[in-house]
């Protein structure tokens, strides 16, 4: 059975930023890229060269309290054609209002929603449509204790859209992930996926339970997948892929 009730699904690279530098998974563990890669600009860049519509940053530094590059960052890409979403380090008002200042389109909120009156302040700020829920899942439940409060905060405040990522190892293709997916879509939430996405026969189960897109790292930066091989074998099932 599917849920999806859209032809579109978006694909969009993630950056994820530690100590000022890119950096992959390796597991559970960061490892750093190297050269030209390391460097979020020139990646954004070369994203941006590629014609992707949309970039994802994780502010890892941020997220830890140190000091952030990814407004430096959004202020080089002002001018570019390519959406930017942000996460992690959205606690407050203060530093929502800094990063759409300095040009995120959306920003992506994890802890946040599990304070009522910080989530209504902040979705009141930017406008509930361009900040999205986080939550980290597996074997099918979200993992944060608290998930249902947290599911009910955003809600009440207009966030809709969320974002699943699997804890390694699982990945959001698990039979329980995509039930969870389901269960989410009839909610009313729009949901996209990310985590441990290696092959596109990963997206096309995500896709075919109701994702409105994916979002991923180190295999497109490392050509594990390609945005051409993902929209080929996602246009066969009828998707239009967004990237």
């Amino acid at each position: 059975m599917t849920l999806n009730m859209t032809d579109s699904f978006c694909v969009v690279p993630v950056i994820h930023i530690s100590s000022g530098r890119v950096i992959r998974w390796q597991g559970d563990h960061p490892v750093r890229y190297t050269g030209a890669n390391a460097n979020p600009l020139s990646m954004a860049l070369q994203w941006a060269a590629r014609g992707a519509r949309h970039l994802h940053v994780v502010d890892l530094d941020a997220s830890h309290g140190r000091m952030s590059v990814v407004p430096a960052l959004l202020m080089a890409m002002s001018k570019r054609p390519i959406a930017i979403s942000v996460g992690g380090g959205i606690y407050n008002v203060e530093t929502a209002q800094q990063r759409m200042a300095y040009g995120a389109t959306h920003l992506v909120a994890g802890s946040l929603l599990a304070q009522d009156h910080m989530t209504r302040r902040v979705a009141r700020v930017v406008g509930p449509q361009r900040l999205w829920g986080s939550f980290l899942v597996a074997n099918g439940a979200l993992i944060a204790p608290d998930a249902a409060q947290r599911l009910d905060n955003a809600r009440r405040h207009g966030v809709t859209t969320i974002i699943l990522t699997a804890r390694h190892p699982e990945n959001m293709a698990h039979p329980n992930n995509l039930r969870l997916i389901e269960a989410l879509r009839r909610q009313g939430f729009s949901v996209w996926t990310s985590g441990q996405i290696d092959d596109v026969q990963d997206i096309i189960p995500m896709y075919q339970a109701g994702a409105q897109g994916v979002l991923i790292g180190r295999a497109l930066h490392e050509g594990l997948l390609s945005v051409d091989g993902i929209r080929s074998a996602m246009e066969q099932l009828g998707a239009h892929i967004i990237a």
